[in-house]
């Protein structure tokens, strides 16, 4: 049987389709649950509980704020406000990246009082985001500015790969 070029690259191409969504599956942690059906199944390994999954905007959100605790001296200056007042107006952001955008505006040299116990519940929050309680618990631990491993750990949360 005679196979045309063009029959050919469409069979690789439905392959390559087909080999993609079972690699993002497993990357995802979905599993197939009979018939075909995809169900989400990420669990921590440690603990057996789902795990959070930010939005990608989210994580961009969460960068953006990393950005500005890196470079923090004893409060975000006026262009970062203006940034962090936007995200913290931003509907379409998790709650708890709206919470920690408000409170590193409100940053004056540490956290507000009233911003803390918000801080505290997001950084034990098991359910939220590794990054998003590191954050959280570190502009609620701030002293002018972070220490060098909340640097460290700042830097890891710019970063995509697990290589940083």
């Amino acid at each position: 049987m005679k196979v045309g070029t063009t029959a050919v690259m469409m069979i690789v191409s439905s392959l390559s389709v087909a080999a993609a969504s079972m690699v993002w599956a497993d990357q995802a942690g979905v599993e197939e649950q009979g018939e075909g059906m995809m169900q989400e199944g990420t669990m921590q390994q440690d603990k057996g509980q789902p795990m959070a999954q930010e939005s990608t905007k989210d994580q961009q959100a969460t960068q953006e704020m990393a950005q500005i605790m890196i470079n923090l001296h004893h409060y975000p200056s006026d262009a970062e406000k203006e940034q962090l007042n936007k995200l913290a107006a931003d509907d379409e952001l998790d709650a708890n990246i709206r919470t920690m955008a408000t409170a590193i505006a409100n940053l004056e040299h540490q956290a507000r009082p009233e911003d803390k116990p918000l801080l505290q519940k997001i950084a034990a929050d098991e359910s939220a985001p590794a990054n998003e309680r590191k954050l959280a618990e570190i502009i609620d631990s701030i002293n002018h500015m972070p220490s060098d491993d909340d640097k460290v750990a700042l830097q890891k949360m710019l970063c995509n790969t697990a290589d940083c």
